[in-house]
Parts: C-alpha cells; structure tokens; sequence
C-alpha cells in the first residue's frame, strides 16, 4: 500500500512525459530538431573516435573544457525547468556527453598520453582571454541582473561562441587536422548552421522572438567555424587524391614466398599514382602517416589503388609505383 502512491506519481509523470514531448515535437520546426540531431551525433561520433582509436591527438582539451563550462552554466535549470520535456532531454544529453569526454581525456591513461599539450592553449590564456570577458559580456547584456542564473546563461551564449577558438589554434599551430577529428567539427559546424536557420524561421512566425545577443554570438560562432569548414574540405580533396605525396620508409618485397629486403633503396621514396602497369608481387609496405607521424604497415600490389588506414583515423588512398618496387628489388 505504501508503494500505491509512488507508482501513482511515476504513471502521471510518464503521461505528462509523452504529452509535452508530443508537444514540444509539434511547436519544433526542422531546422531545430536537425541541429539538435548533429549537435548530439557530433559529440558521440567524438567519443567513438575515442574510444576505438585511443588517440586525443589533434584534439583541443581547452575546447572541451570550455564547452563544459558552457553546458554547466546554462542548464543550470535542469533541476528545476520541466516546461518542455524536449528541451530537458537534451541539455541532460548535452551536458552528460561533454563529461564523458572531458572525463576520459583526463583520465584514460591511453588518451592523456596522446592529448596535444604543447600546442593546445594553456588554461590560464583561456580563462583570461576567453573565460572572463564572456563573463563580463553576460553580466552587461543580462535581462536580469538580479538573477545569477540569467547571468549565467547569457555568458554561456558569448562563451559558446568562442568556444573553438582553441581547437583552431591547434590545427593552425599543428598544421593539419585530423580525420576523425574534422568530422567531428563538420557536424558541430553544421549544427550552428541549422541553428542559424531556426532562428530565421522563427523571426519570421514569432511575433514577439527578438534576441539581438544571441544572434550576434551565433554569427560570431559561425565566422570561427568558416576556417574549419576550409579545412574540412582541404582534407577531403586531399584524400580523392591518389598522387598526394606519403612518406614511404620502407619496403619489402615478397615474390613467390621470399624474403628480400629493399628498406635501403626506399628510403624516402615516395607513393603515387602509377600510368601503367601491374604486378602480381605484394608488398610490405611501411608508411608514416602524415597527421600523428606513426608508423603504419600495410601489404599492397603495385599499380593498384589501395586505402591506407591509421590508428589514428587518418585514411589515405595510395597507388604504389612499379618503378619503386623494381628498385627496391634491384637494391636487394
């Protein structure tokens, strides 16, 4: 009898549920629920990049830091804000995803080995030079100073705007971008992009929908983005490309079962795309990858288009000449 009660609350709390997220899915256009989609599958693409790879290299843990930071001061009305069931789904997402990435970069030892310390920006420039005049910013344009949860979240908005600014330091001071990581920036770039587009829509049927410091942060966050979308697309026209120059360190040729050695008359050659010509040798070929600078091995055939994989993530197309493999076994 003592449990009649609590199972009465649990019921009506699930009818209410399914009513406001109805609700919510019926006011929402599609441009919001699109950007909610890629914001999510951005941070759970990240994390899979984590977790199968091993690897935070090329990944700015300032970046992720902040966006917790971001997360933590705006959904501070998680506790209590049930007016939209929508909404609260998704800042709990929001909020637990970044903790679970900023958790795993600082405690999985495989990842704080591999995290990009010398080129990220170090903690005390981002707190002075993005962290502080966010706060200022939110606490001039607040609607309501008098509430520090108001405060609060307008600073998250000009904080989520610079947010990136050290993930793009990193690539600019690295010089080049991961794979797997530039996926990940796409979709948080695409996710700002549909948001741009929902707050198009809803000027135009929301009479009274009028944020100019939203507005203003969000196109500030989409200028810092324009880089990564360069970027982005550079890696991807890199990659269609089979002549794109890879250090290969070594080579070993296996004809008929044998076991010759070529490494010395290798040494620095290069892969790219063959005008003619097949063999039926396979080759064991050593590269190093042009993003994390690791050592792969591969086995190829000589003129013929191969995908070269990374544990990294990086991925490359190569088309391993005749001419090196001949030399390779003329040197043996």
């Amino acid at each position: 009898s003592l449990l009649n009660p609590l199972h009465h609350r649990l019921r009506q709390f699930q009818s209410m549920f399914r009513i406001g997220l109805a609700e919510d899915l019926e006011r929402l256009n599609a441009f919001r629920i699109a950007g909610d989609a890629s914001h999510a599958l951005a941070w759970v693409a990240l994390l899979l990049i984590l977790c199968c790879s091993r690897s935070a290299a090329g990944l700015s843990l300032r970046t992720q830091e902040l966006y917790l930071l971001v997360y933590a001061l705006r959904y501070m009305d998680l506790a209590w804000n049930f007016l939209s069931m929508y909404t609260w789904c998704t800042k709990l997402a929001y909020l637990s995803l970044s903790v679970c990435v900023v958790s795993a970069c600082h405690c999985v030892p495989a990842l704080r080995r591999t995290r990009s310390s010398a080129t990220d920006v170090r903690p005390l420039s981002a707190l002075l030079l993005l962290v502080l005049p966010s706060l200022g910013l939110g606490l001039a344009t607040s609607i309501d100073r008098t509430r520090p949860f108001e405060n609060f979240w307008a600073s998250s908005i000009y904080l989520e705007a610079v947010a990136a600014v050290p993930q793009l330091a990193l690539i600019v001071r690295e010089g080049t971008s991961r794979s797997a990581v530039s996926h990940y920036i796409f979709l948080l770039a695409l996710y700002r992009a549909f948001y741009v587009a929902n707050w198009a829509v809803r000027y135009r049927r929301e009479p009274y929908y009028w944020q100019p410091p939203v507005w203003v942060a969000g196109a500030v966050q989409s200028l810092i983005y324009v880089p990564f979308f360069v970027v982005y697309c550079h890696a991807k026209l890199c990659c269609l490309r089979p002549h794109a120059n890879v250090q290969l360190t070594e080579i070993r040729s296996l004809l008929g079962g044998g076991d010759e050695s070529g490494g010395g008359a290798a040494e620095g050659a290069a892969v790219g795309v063959a005008d003619g010509g097949s063999g039926s040798a396979l080759e064991h070929c050593k590269f190093r990858c042009p993003s994390c600078g690791a050592d792969i091995l591969d086995m190829l055939r000589p003129g013929r288009l191969s995908t070269v994989r990374c544990k990294c993530g990086e991925a490359f197309q190569v088309n391993l000449e005749p001419q090196v493999t001949t030399a390779a076994a003329a040197g043996a």
